[in-house]
């Protein structure tokens, strides 16, 4: 598995909403490959799904470069290297709308 895989197997798992693996290599320059976009139903889920996607990726090999959040926890970037996963609650999502910055299609729903 890469890393936008187990990304989002480990978001699947913690009951992340609406998870959308979006390639991103040609947008990026080749910074990273992948975003992986999953919705929190609160603070607390949000860094209980961080926490989940870092021990997956540390457990897997592929240990995360670093974490970052807002102060409420409303977005939370873990950096995996070659993704990146974006765990937002719901008004942050559509506030930042991630989606419609990138120019892309879908890779997986």
């Amino acid at each position: 598995m890469n890393s936008a895989e187990i990304i989002r197997a480990a978001l699947e798992e913690g009951k992340g909403g609406d998870i959308k693996t979006i390639a991103a290599a040609r947008q990026s320059g080749g910074m990273f490959s992948h975003l992986v976009i999953a919705t929190a139903n609160s603070p607390r889920h949000a860094a209980a799904l961080a926490v989940r996607v870092r021990r997956a990726l540390k457990e897997s090999g592929a240990a995360p470069k670093r974490a970052e959040s807002s102060a409420e926890k409303s977005w939370i970037l873990v950096d995996a290297g070659d993704a990146i996963a974006h765990i937002m609650q719901k008004d942050a999502r559509a506030l930042y709308d991630l989606e419609s910055l990138w120019s892309f299609e879908e890779e997986t729903e």
